[in-house]
């Protein structure tokens, strides 16, 4: 069967699984596969790298307010933000919450930027228009038909990490092993042709 949408992965992942007692659970395992898709697992056991892709990039022209501005809906990391300062516009530098609290000069066109509190900073509150390139993660699976671009790209990608997460809740090791490889896999290759294709370097990793 053709995993199309949140429905048919459930109905994919029941069948792999080949067990009837975990059917309430089905949708825990895939919301716990889409947090590590998204954030990745430092784990020592089960590790594995956050994806992203182009699939996942979005673009946003915030409002600054005192040289501060709001990050987007489901946000993950930034790539890029492009003052409109300068011949063809600008590239900000990210920097950390301290060194922006030591150097922020007020009433100056900002050169960098830092994240703190949910919230973006700019070194200077002078005016001027920013564009910020970022990763944003899909909307939360809710209805069967929901569906999104990773999971119609990458549909193994899905169901490996839900199995993955399905066999750590039974105990199953040498099956949670199994999948974590195929999951680990998938989502190292997906990193590694979008980094090769242009899919974009993260400024900061924020979640």
């Amino acid at each position: 069967m053709a995993i199309a949408d949140f429905g048919s992965l459930q109905t994919a992942l029941a069948l792999w699984l080949n067990r009837s007692d975990l059917t309430s659970n089905l949708p825990d395992f895939i919301s716990f596969a889409a947090s590590r898709i998204y954030y990745g697992s430092d784990d020592e056991v089960l590790p594995s790298p956050p994806v992203r892709t182009w699939s996942m990039q979005a673009v946003d022209s915030p409002t600054i307010t005192s040289g501060t501005f709001s990050l987007p809906t489901r946000y993950l990391a930034t790539i890029m933000v492009m003052s409109d300062q300068g011949a063809g516009g600008t590239p900000l530098r990210y920097i950390s919450p301290t060194q922006w609290a030591q150097y922020k000069i007020a009433d100056n066109q900002a050169g960098s930027y830092t994240i703190l509190n949910n919230t973006g900073y700019l070194s200077g509150s002078g005016a001027q228009t920013i564009t910020h390139h970022y990763y944003q993660s899909f909307a939360v699976f809710s209805a069967d038909a929901d569906t999104n671009a990773l999971l119609t790209a990458a549909p193994n990608l899905w169901l490996y990490g839900a199995l993955l997460e399905a066999y750590v809740f039974v105990e199953a090791d040498e099956q949670t092993k199994k999948y974590h490889r195929l999951f680990r896999g998938m989502a190292t290759a997906l990193n590694r042709v979008a980094k090769e294709h242009g899919g974009g370097t993260l400024a900061v990793r924020a979640g």
